[in-house]
């Protein structure tokens, strides 16, 4: 550990540089494509070249007719597609029961599903059962019979279910507290919502009784298992996470009437070209494209230039191999991002990352971490995490690393306890718990953990003589 480095000096790699700095191709082309529309804004206020426009070919015209033709179709086509969607939506609408319900008088049943595994059943977790039956009732429940029942689509009682862990989408996978829930990833908890109790109890029931026959039926294919409601509830109360849900589904049918108005409004100022004005007008367009594609790539260089210089002078630190160089500390886990993008650009991007920060799972990166941490020459029976990184991803390192810990010890032998403390820089409490540990590690995010605070707190550790087993990264 070099604690008294010189941040000053620090020698950031230009492949890191270019990676963070791509991270953000959105801002850049969004940038890019501001300029490009300001240069072509300002060379079709200029002037026309009248000799250009009088030695202008017939060809020029043609062409602008074509392109007045290809744009009548595709207004067209545009058109009667957004009036069909607006049809289908507007249909849905009318017969959901997900809109007919009051937010602030729903009727809710809700049940937790615990799972009991015997001991000779190691192949799957209670965790991992949760979510695999999270994603039968979300999507795999049969709700045909009682659809006829009640007199509706299976599809409009599919959509009043939901689970923590929610699987249908993040906008409704619905907060665990706010049905009062505590949430327990090993605990299945399925939510039905309806404007009356006793029907929510009804489809409550039914899900239940379908869950059961899922988890007999896959006894063969996960093991031995068992699943106990362990609880049921129901009543009337409030709900703003539901108004939330309806919300989205009314802006859904707003945004297509908004976008059907758009369309029929540029479809009506669509005029013809004239021999005389298409000819000119046609020549102006080809030179301020070309003086918009121009600005566009200005535009794209300057954001570029202005990101790396922004990264390389805010001080903050760019990847694990720079924190390891910089402060000489061994790097125990690169751990991937929460919500890593996935698009083309994005994956493209991606092999500039040496360190191939999301080329592996999370729990494979803790594993690893930890498997070192037990492997350590010192007994360790107290862990402190601390490091500038916000307090709510420090609980979380320090959740997934006290699994991990649990998953490499396999009861055979005591893993260390897991403390976390804000910055030792300048915290009393966190400089106490710095001295009473057995080891710690330094947890950093990149792009958000500054060198310097780094650098403090790597050398209040040196003050109490405390020795880092590591760095995770975030």
């Amino acid at each position: 550990m070099n604690p008294s480095a010189d941040i000053t000096k620090r020698e950031i790699a230009v492949r890191d540089l270019l990676y963070q700095t791509l991270k953000h191709w959105r801002g850049i082309l969004l940038f890019a494509l501001i300029a490009g529309a300001l240069c072509f804004a300002l060379k079709m206020r200029q002037a026309p070249d009248t000799a250009s426009s009088e030695n202008a070919s017939a060809e020029a015209y043609e062409a602008a007719l074509e392109a007045y033709r290809t744009d009548k179709s595709s207004y067209e086509t545009l058109i009667g597609r957004t009036d069909g969607l607006l049809v289908e939506k507007r249909a849905y609408l009318a017969g959901s029961l997900l809109t007919k319900i009051d937010p602030s008088r729903v009727a809710k049943a809700t049940a937790s599903v615990v799972f009991r595994i015997p001991e000779d059943n190691r192949g799957i977790s209670a965790a991992q059962l949760a979510d695999l039956y999270a994603i039968f009732c979300t999507n795999g429940a049969d709700w045909s019979a009682l659809s006829e029942e009640l007199g509706t689509e299976p599809h409009y009682l599919a959509e009043l279910i939901s689970t923590v862990p929610a699987i249908s989408s993040p906008a409704k996978a619905g907060d665990a507290s706010a049905y009062g829930i505590s949430p327990m990833h090993e605990t299945l908890t399925v939510t039905v919502v309806h404007p009356e109790e006793e029907t929510a109890k009804r489809i409550l029931d039914e899900l239940l009784l379908q869950l059961e026959e899922e988890a007999a039926g896959r006894q063969d294919l996960l093991g031995s298992h068992e699943l106990i409601v362990a609880s049921k509830s129901s009543g009337i109360f409030a709900d703003d996470l539901l108004g939330t849900r309806i919300s989205e589904l009314l802006q859904e049918l707003y945004q297509l009437s908004t976008n059907e108005e758009r369309l029929n409004a540029q479809f009506a100022k669509l005029k013809k070209p004239s021999a005389g004005s298409g000819i000119s007008a046609s020549t102006r367009i080809k030179g301020a494209l070309k003086y918009g594609l121009a600005g566009a790539a200005g535009g794209a260089l300057f954001a570029v230039l202005l990101l790396m210089a922004a990264l390389s002078l805010g001080g903050k630190l760019l990847s694990a191999s720079e924190i390891s160089r910089l402060f000489g500390l061994n790097v125990l886990a690169v751990i991937p991002d929460r919500k890593p993008k996935k698009s083309p650009a994005d994956r493209l991007i991606a092999r500039l990352d040496t360190e191939k920060k999301n080329g592996a799972a999370k729990e494979v990166r803790y594993r690893y971490a930890a498997e070192r941490i037990l492997g350590a020459d010192k007994d360790v029976s107290s862990l402190l995490l601390f490091g500038d990184v916000p307090a709510d991803e420090l609980s979380a390192c320090a959740d997934d690393l006290r699994a991990a810990l649990l998953a490499a010890a396999e009861k055979k032998a005591p893993v260390p306890e897991i403390l976390i403390a804000d910055s030792v820089s300048s915290s009393p409490e966190a400089v106490k718990a710095l001295r009473l540990s057995d080891g710690a590690v330094l947890v950093c995010k990149i792009g958000v953990s500054s060198c310097q605070e780094t650098a403090d707190d790597l050398a209040a550790a040196k003050e109490q003589g405390q020795a880092l087993l590591g760095i995770i990264t975030l």
